[in-house]
């Protein structure tokens, strides 16, 4: 990390002071190094319509203060220090993450940086403590961003045209890309553990290392800068889309998870380090008791759902299994390492919002004791015996607006707010007309 007054030794000379907005996007200012160094407390001022544009910027009315009726006043971002440093892949500049606050300087209880912090402090409140990791997948075509968009994004060709997960001669097609990610990463003190092609023509995954609830959502998001930071200079765009392409497999976001309390590990039983304690079958049962419910928190947008009808390993089957990819819930590691990863949120998912839902979902299944189930074993894709989860934006919307969970949870406030969010993203898709509904009957309806 760096310290302000370290930036000009450091060939600093600008900072980049920065939030996680309500889609998923990191939205601030670029300041003068020296003008950051002289007041690193100072909050930077940014309109509260950020807080109300959907993914394309256009104006929705879901914030009581972002909204055109409020005359769009300032919110500010109190910059968060301990998050100071380096700004991938660029060596002049540094990036400080921060706290969206009111005129008062109060956090906004909706930002979802102040939603992971009040799940956070459930776990305090608890003696408890969650590390966790995130395992992200993305897709990298050539051409850059505007020359793809100026194409409507049609005719993409992907990095490479050969199924190549875990294949090591293959990785080879993703250089120096890759390598220089990686770099480019660490320079920022965001610590990987392994990166591969996917299986998806273009698809990467990388798995960061594993850390604490807020400084895991941090660096997903600066991980993310990194990708796209890296893409724009060697003329690549890279997508997080859950489902970018029709013909080819999603990308996810699997988060694993493992409970502790006073540096002990809670997950493993006491007989068995390779079996779910007591505490991690209530920790695991109210994840799945509470999955259709938080599924939009997990799943923000109407793409997001398409991952999961793809069949395969991504179909929301809402199950548990050990070492079983096809179960939303896979039991994984021994020991200290036992943990559960959870394969519901796509690559689309905002890490603070996901990661909050998990928190709160863990923790209400272990106040009530809450029953797992048994593990599944086999194909669970191929059964018609397990439940699924939510498989449009609009089911899970309804059913997290309907949710006494996620508002008691969350709060009233909170709650409603990301719910009239998803119901204005489903209506926006409700409305578009698609090139597939053109195509498919234009002239012969």
């Amino acid at each position: 990390m760096v310290k302000p007054d370290e930036l000009a030794a450091a060939g600093i000379t600008e900072v980049v002071v920065a939030a996680t907005d309500v889609r998923g996007r990191l939205v601030g200012r670029r300041l003068a190094a020296k003008r950051f160094a002289a007041a690193p407390d100072e909050p930077v001022t940014l309109c509260a319509v950020t807080l109300d544009w959907d993914i394309a910027q256009g104006m929705t009315e879901a914030s009581p203060l972002g909204g055109l009726a409020t005359g769009l006043p300032d919110l500010y971002l109190r910059p968060d220090l301990a998050t100071l440093r380096r700004y991938p892949g660029v060596p002049h500049r540094a990036v400080c993450l921060a706290d969206m606050c009111d005129r008062e300087g109060t956090p906004l209880p909706f930002a979802p940086r102040s939603v992971l912090r009040q799940a956070t402090q459930a776990l305090a409140a608890q003696e408890l403590a969650v590390a966790v990791a995130s395992e992200l997948e993305f897709y990298l075509f050539h051409g850059n961003a505007s020359e793809n968009r100026a194409k409507a994004f049609r005719e993409l060709r992907p990095l490479h045209r050969a199924r190549s997960d875990f294949n090591i001669a293959a990785q080879s097609y993703g250089d120096p890309y890759l390598g220089l990610l990686m770099e480019a990463a660490a320079d920022s003190e965001i610590p990987t553990i392994a990166a591969q092609l996917e299986t998806g023509f273009g698809q990467m995954e990388i798995t960061l290392e594993h850390t604490g609830p807020l400084e895991m959502a941090d660096r997903h998001m600066l991980f993310k800068l990194a990708v796209k930071e890296m893409a724009r200079r060697h003329d690549l765009t890279a997508t997080f889309m859950a489902q970018p392409m029709g013909d080819d497999i999603g990308s996810s976001c699997h988060l694993h998870c493992s409970l502790w309390r006073d540096g002990k590990a809670l997950m493993p039983a006491q007989e068995d380090p390779r079996a779910l304690s007591p505490a991690g079958l209530a920790f695991l049962g109210g994840l799945i008791s509470h999955l259709d419910e938080t599924a939009l928190l997990y799943a923000p947008n109407a793409n997001s759902y398409k991952r999961h009808r793809r069949g395969g390993v991504t179909t929301g089957v809402n199950a548990w299994g050990y070492d079983n990819r096809t179960a939303t819930f896979r039991i994984v590691g021994c020991g200290d390492s036992l943990r559960i990863e959870h394969r519901y949120p796509g690559a689309d998912a905002n890490p603070y919002l996901a990661i909050s839902a998990l928190i709160l979902s863990g923790l209400d299944g272990m106040r009530r004791s809450c029953d797992a189930g048994l593990p599944v074993t086999g194909n669970c894709s191929a059964r018609t015996d397990l439940p699924r989860s939510p498989d449009c934006l609009g089911t899970a919307v309804s059913l997290f607006a309907e949710s006494a969970f996620a508002r008691e949870a969350l709060g009233t406030e909170v709650a409603d707010f990301y719910a009239r969010h998803g119901r204005q993203e489903w209506d926006a898709f409700l409305s578009a007309v698609t090139d597939w509904e053109r195509t498919r009957a234009f002239e012969l309806i």
